[in-house]
């Protein structure tokens, strides 16, 4: 599961510190406040929220099951 940066997509680093210091420097030093306003892309907060419902998802459709996630880097 990857996180939605929308308007970050495809662009160089340097590109985005150019286009949204503000923005890159709150994600990189306080992730808990960064909002995406700018970027118009998905908080570290919706990321979490996505994922625990995937997880839930998972775990009602295998329930009484072992099971293993697992993440790739």
């Amino acid at each position: 599961m990857e996180m939605d940066f929308a308007s970050w997509e495809g662009r160089k680093w340097s590109e985005i510190l150019d286009l949204f210091p503000e923005e890159l420097l709150l994600m990189n030093e306080h992730p808990e406040h960064f909002e995406a306003k700018e970027t118009k892309g998905e908080t570290f907060h919706d990321m979490q929220r996505r994922l625990a419902s995937f997880i839930d998802k998972i775990l009602k459709q295998h329930a009484g099951q072992n099971n293993c996630l697992y993440p790739i880097p």
